[in-house]
């Protein structure tokens, strides 16, 4: 039996789209394009062209929450495989020596609770590699991209649909060279400004 190819598409990391020209050429490509939003009764804070889309069923929203468990399995499976490869580089031991001297300082994402399976949200917080913040789990914006991943990996398979971005970031693997260049930029300057991340300049995916 051949494989179906997918008509749509699923957004991510974040909730809300973050370019519309991006959306408006991905809609004459697919049929429609998902989004993650952390559980069914979530509000996102949509311009008016998101709610005639939805309405239309254009755009369409998928819960996290039933994925939870599936997705922390993919990710402790891709966190396995990313240490193995790279725990070892010079950037990942620079990395984790600055963790150690102001963790607070890499916390710059958000990861809804609702998206994050209750087991693996208490190992991320027991060792230090999230923050509880209300509804929020703040942690490194590597950590966040990589369990994003995972989660648009685990509902794309589940519902056969394409995994599609207009995050460059998101494109490349947490130590590839090009990511790697911006990791290395990014402790360069936590490393000359020891002043606390601004709540607003937080990324919520």
């Amino acid at each position: 039996m051949s494989e179906i190819l997918p008509t749509k598409a699923l957004y991510y990391p974040y909730i809300e789209f973050q370019n519309l020209d991006w959306l408006k050429c991905a809609l004459l490509y697919w049929e429609g394009v998902k989004r993650i939003i952390p559980h069914s009764a979530f509000t996102a804070k949509d311009p008016p062209i998101i709610k005639d889309l939805l309405a239309s069923g254009l755009v369409e929203n998928v819960s996290a929450q039933e994925y939870q468990a599936v997705a922390a399995t993919e990710y402790r499976l891709r966190e396995e495989e990313r240490r193995r490869t790279a725990g070892g580089s010079m950037l990942a031991k620079k990395l984790n020596r600055a963790l150690d001297r102001d963790p607070r300082a890499f916390y710059s994402a958000y990861v809804h609770r609702s998206k994050v399976d209750p087991g693996l949200a208490c190992f991320l917080i027991k060792n230090g590699h999230a923050v509880e913040k209300g509804d929020w789990l703040a942690m490194p914006e590597g950590t966040a991209r990589n369990y994003m991943l995972a989660v648009a990996g685990t509902i794309a398979k589940e519902l056969n649909v394409a995994t599609v971005t207009d995050d460059y970031l998101s494109l490349s693997d947490f130590l590839n060279e090009e990511h790697e260049f911006n990791l290395e930029h990014f402790l360069e300057r936590k490393e000359s400004s020891r002043k606390p991340p601004r709540l607003d300049s937080f990324d919520l995916v």
